[in-house]
């Protein structure tokens, strides 16, 4: 089991969203983001992406990993018997269990043995997308065993594809100073990016 009837229990609570909301059964180390794309051993995925990655020592695919996690979120699956990972980049959430339940089904293996990730979101942001997803990874009995959900920092993230560890990703390859993750962006300052310019 893992942490999904936790956080369950936890969604229904008041202040839920508010502040920075960590499951985990052990803290995230950290990983240069220099070791990571090494001989392009990472996929990163942009904002609005879902995609199928599976590890291939063959390629030199090792990680699959997310920049600049702010008012997005991710949703990641992760087969430990059979390496390999499925991940969803969002931000509207409206088609998230749909995105989602495709998802399981292309991991799905004679005996598959799945478990899900979901960071991002920063406080007092919508979550009632939260449940859908829920309800889902318990009708599919996978189990939850990360969860880092809203604070105010942005987020850089790093899943080993060959044993399914998360990491926190140093861009600059160094410890951030306090308070340097900050996102100072508002959520319309966020939103303003994502409008595509009108051809002319």
């Amino acid at each position: 089991m893992g942490f999904e009837v936790v956080l369950e229990a936890d969604m229904r609570k008041r202040g839920f969203g508010s502040q920075r909301y960590v499951a985990t059964g052990k803290e995230r180390p950290h990983i240069s983001k220099s070791k990571a794309v090494e001989s392009e051993a990472a996929e990163f995925l942009k904002l609005g992406e879902s995609k199928f990655v599976p590890y291939s020592e063959l390629e030199g695919r090792r990680y699959i990993a997310f920049e600049n996690l702010g008012y997005d979120f991710i949703i990641t699956l992760y087969d430990v018997n059979a390496p390999k990972a499925y991940a969803i980049r969002a931000f509207e959430s409206k088609d998230i269990v749909k995105e989602l339940k495709a998802g399981i089904r292309s991991m799905m293996t004679s005996m598959p043995n799945i478990e899900a990730r979901i960071i991002g979101l920063q406080s007092k942001e919508e979550h009632a997308f939260l449940k859908g997803v829920m309800s889902l990874l318990l009708k599919e009995g996978i189990r939850l065993i990360e969860v880092d959900l809203f604070g105010d920092d942005i987020r850089h993230i790093a899943i080993d594809l060959k044993t399914g560890a998360s990491y926190n990703m140093l861009l600059e390859d160094r410890i951030y100073r306090p308070g340097e993750l900050i996102n100072k962006a508002t959520i319309e300052d966020f939103g303003r990016t994502l409008i595509k310019p009108e051809k002319a």
